[in-house]
């Protein structure tokens, strides 16, 4: 087995630059209105915050900044999206048709549930008098 070299400084940086960029993106396709995929974003940050932890402890201290601003950006983000999807909800003509397509694309679309059967229903099938 070969140990893989820890990340550096620089390297998980930009991990956390390109999940800014994400998280921008999303917010510019949410204000117009449109489907945002994060698909990818959990793994990016993930993977800079485990990369993170394995930093000596003044080295990770300067990305601080970085993710207070990533933080804030993501805080933004959900705020967006909060309203467009109550927007949607509400019947607003701005993306009001976009709640079903964003629940389709995270997976969320389940069918609902079949109704309870009414009180005292039975069988179908007919009384055979025995």
């Amino acid at each position: 087995m070969t140990d893989t070299p820890a990340p550096s400084l620089d390297s998980i940086r930009l991990e956390l630059d390109k999940a800014a960029s994400v998280v921008a993106t999303a917010a510019r396709l949410s204000a117009q209105g449109r489907t945002v995929d994060l698909s990818a974003l959990e793994g990016k940050v993930a993977g800079a915050c485990r990369a993170i932890a394995g930093l000596p402890r003044e080295e990770a201290r300067t990305l601080l900044p970085t993710l207070d601003a990533l933080l804030a950006a993501l805080d933004a983000l959900e705020g967006d999206l909060k309203t467009h999807f109550a927007a949607g909800l509400g019947g607003a003509t701005s993306g009001g048709a976009a709640a079903p397509r964003a629940a389709a694309a995270y997976g969320r679309n389940q069918p609902p549930s079949p109704p309870p059967p009414a009180a005292g229903a039975g069988s179908d099938r007919p009384d055979d008098g025995g």
